[in-house]
């Protein structure tokens, strides 16, 4: 028996810890008794992967575990999994590429500097030793940083470095273009001696590609079911051939795309279409015939179309979108549409799917697999989405179920220039992937301003928050859910008209955004008639065009807990209605306490704070009228402070003494902690530090300003 107390770098003989988690008894998770927390730093910018995985008893193909991320039987070696076993998005190690293409076992990029970089499984496939991190090639063609265009597939890739055309990998159709069926194993070898070529895409039967300045486009490899546009369904065409052009002039083409069994080009924004077609009447032409060249298709309405910029191909379907950035569907529906309907359409017409009109791209599988059609991704806007198969690609949020309506893939903007790729992994069922780099989130005001020992709003406040901001309920069968940010980090008003209808909802939950990762301290209410209302049953309450929670100044309260404080800092944003008396906020109890408070003084409607404990400072401040306000307060104890600014300006407050040092046991938004002087108004957001934060104070007020223009 071999000696195992070393393995994979894993100490067997003492596994207390593994992968930095500390699984020993009372540690920080025990996954035998699932008990304590186990934490996993999850990637937010860089070159991330989403789906693409196998997952224990998913769909028909349980028999392999392994995340094959396009590399074969080899895993990326920073994969991270949650503790029941399912793979979310991982980070590879470069994001600095411009290009980039993902084939069965080994992957190729570019670099801004015209670099190209590879990594995968077999040295087969790659000019280095197999490796799961990207190496860069080097000493092929007229130079290191001459790289343009990179195309990986089921078995081999094509490149083009300063004009000139190299290939590496399997060659079985003549897919190469080299004039034969040999392969061309562990290193890159150039196509011919042509200078002039501008692009390049391969697939697993053919591949395509343009040369010459006036973009003429050309194709090799196999010729059956059309799918060369040849002219021809025998035999391979192992040597590059301009494309028929019976039915086109072949110059200035825009676009091309490889299927397995066919293809479309588009040029003057006209698209023509080739290869294998069926009773699904993918080409949307009307006709279950072969179209054995490329022949013009892209009609809307009955008229053929000549603002098509960019587009798809499946083994049962066609998508296009034009220059207005609307997005076309003709074909088999199920999983390819994307708006939800799987209502074919095979009239001889591509219809418009939704009403957006920012659409940029839409991709299936790009190395050409009739198999492949399980997931579709696009662009629209900076944003990635998908649709399809969901349970064979687990792309959105490790979920099994399939979505036929377009879902956003992570609420982030793209990296400036927009580069993102589907990829396959291979086995009894085809498993669709995306690789994309994301740019990294914008600082949040609690990224700037950090320490916050309290947090609730109807916006995102931390970047590295990944919670939700309320949970609601609505009225007329007390069901509860929990809602989100939107993809611009606002409160998901969609969400909440979905779950909602024509019932009014309450809020149940604010949930806490201080101390990500930290214990929440989420302000809450379980008594429904003391729940603050989010929707009035046809609408989201608002307050100058923001959600607002509203409480009633009669019972309306949410509560949470906290520790001790010496030192204290606050910002709020809500609407007053001025009653006689009223306390928006208390931090503190009864006789120990901070709170911000609405009053009748002098025949006046005032706004002020107080620091209590036993005896209090600070009252009577600002003269207010009905509206929405930014009330901030710094306030302290030894020395004694209690300074308070209302829209940015300085409130003056009458001072009285006090003893001691305030003790936080309960935090309540919406009245005094002993469950008197309800507040009437609308509350947007509440934050509080135990630190001080004076020299911030501008800062912040602009920041809640700006988002929630108040003054």
């Amino acid at each position: 028996m071999p000696n195992i107390a070393s393995y994979n770098a894993i100490d067997v003989g003492n596994i207390a810890s593994i992968n930095g988690q500390d699984i020993a008894s009372g540690g920080a998770y025990n996954p035998v008794t699932d008990s304590g927390t186990y934490t996993e730093t999850v990637p937010t910018s860089g070159m991330l992967k989403f789906g693409g995985m196998r997952i224990s008893g998913t769909g028909s193909d349980s028999s392999n575990m392994t995340p094959r991320h396009s590399y074969g039987a080899n895993p990326v070696v920073n994969i991270s999994t949650d503790k029941d076993g399912q793979y979310v998005r991982v980070a590879e190690s470069k994001s600095d590429f411009v290009k980039f293409s993902y084939g069965r076992y080994s992957a190729f990029a570019i670099t801004a500097s015209g670099q190209l970089w590879e990594i995968g499984s077999s040295l087969t496939y790659m000019q280095g030793s197999a490796s799961d991190t990207w190496q860069q090639v080097t000493g092929v063609g007229d130079s290191d940083t001459g790289w343009t265009v990179a195309s990986s597939s089921y078995d081999g890739g094509l490149a083009i470095n300063s004009g000139k055309l190299y290939h590496i990998g399997g060659n079985s159709y003549g897919q190469a273009g080299t004039g034969s069926t040999s392969t061309q194993y562990g290193s890159w070898a150039q196509v011919g001696s042509d200078s002039d070529w501008q692009d390049v895409k391969r697939g697993r039967y053919y591949s395509m590609a343009t040369k010459t300045s006036s973009n003429v486009l050309y194709v090799a490899g196999r010729n059956s079911k059309y799918a060369t546009g040849l002219d021809t369904d025998s035999g391979n065409t192992t040597s590059w051939t301009a494309i028929n052009s019976d039915n086109f002039t072949n110059t200035n083409v825009t676009f091309f795309t490889v299927n397995s069994d066919g293809g479309f080009l588009i040029t003057g924004g006209e698209v023509y279409a080739w290869g294998d077609e069926d009773s699904n009447e993918r080409f949307g032409l009307n006709s279950s015939s072969d179209l054995t060249k490329p022949t013009q298709t892209g009609n809307v309405g009955g008229s053929l179309q000549s603002d098509w910029v960019q587009g798809c191909l499946t083994n049962s379907s066609m998508s296009l979108i034009n220059t207005s950035g609307k997005l076309y569907h003709t074909g088999e529906a199920t999983a390819r549409r994307g708006d939800g309907s799987t209502t074919d359409n095979k009239d001889g017409n591509f219809v418009q799917i939704g009403s957006d009109t920012n659409w940029v791209r839409v991709e299936a599988d790009p190395t050409g697999q009739t198999s492949s059609d399980y997931g579709m991704s696009a662009q629209k806007g900076n944003r990635l989405f998908f649709w399809g198969y969901n349970q064979y690609s687990g792309v959105i949020d490790g979920a099994l179920s399939s979505t036929l309506t377009a879902t956003e893939i992570y609420a982030q903007d793209l990296a400036s220039g927009n580069y993102w790729q589907p990829y396959l992994n291979y086995g009894s069922n085809t498993k669709y992937g995306i690789v994309g780099i994301y740019a990294a989130a914008a600082d949040k005001l609690l990224d700037t301003y950090t320490g916050a020992a309290a947090a609730y709003s109807v916006r995102l406040l931390d970047k590295d928050y990944s919670g939700n901001c309320m949970r609601i309920r609505r009225d007329s069968d007390d069901s509860e859910t929990d809602i989100g940010f939107d993809g611009s980090g606002d409160l998901d008003t969609s969400a909440i008209a979905t779950h909602c209808g024509s019932a009014n909802s309450y809020v149940v939950t604010w949930y806490y955004q201080a101390n990500v990762g930290g214990t929440a301290n989420n302000a809450t209410q379980s008594t429904g008639g003391d729940q603050p209302q989010i929707y009035n049953g046809s609408a989201v309450i608002t307050t100058n065009g923001k959600p607002a929670l509203n409480f009633d100044g009669s019972n309306d309260v949410l509560k949470a807990t906290g520790g001790t404080w010496s030192q204290l800092a606050f910002a709020g944003v809500m609407y007053i209605d001025v009653p006689a008396d009223s306390v928006a906020l208390q931090y503190g109890t009864t006789d120990a306490r901070f709170h911000v408070g609405v009053g009748n003084r002098s025949s006046a409607s005032k706004i002020g704070s107080r620091v209590y404990d036993g005896a209090f400072f600070g009252d009577d401040g600002a003269d207010i009228t009905d509206g929405q306000y930014l009330v901030y307060n710094d306030a302290s104890i030894g020395p004694d402070t209690n300074d308070m600014y209302l829209n940015g300006a300085a409130v003056s407050q009458a001072y009285g003494t006090r003893s001691g040092t305030p003790s936080l046991a309960t935090y309540t938004i919406g009245c005094r902690g002993n469950g008197a002087y309800f507040f009437l108004g609308k509350f947007q957001e509440l934050i509080v530090w135990e630190s001080d934060q004076s020299s911030n104070r501008s800062g912040i007020e602009t920041d809640q300003n700006t988002y929630f223009s108040i003054y």
